[in-house]
């Protein structure tokens, strides 16, 4: 199985983090986590909506 790397899902906990109230919280993660960058192997695969789709793409 290919190596898989994730980058933004750090970034939706440390935005999370900032945001002032519990519901801009849950906005801010929601909007982030839609989609995200993914990378097989070091090399850009495009943008997936879930970790299953991920896994996916780099299969």
């Amino acid at each position: 199985m290919k190596k898989l790397v994730f980058l933004g899902i750090m970034g939706v906990f440390f935005s999370s983090m900032y945001a002032s109230t519990p519901t801009e919280v849950k906005k801010e993660v929601r909007q982030e986590a839609a989609s995200f960058p993914v990378y097989c192997d070091g090399v850009y695969a495009g943008e997936a909506d879930s970790i299953q789709e991920a896994w996916d793409m780099c299969d």
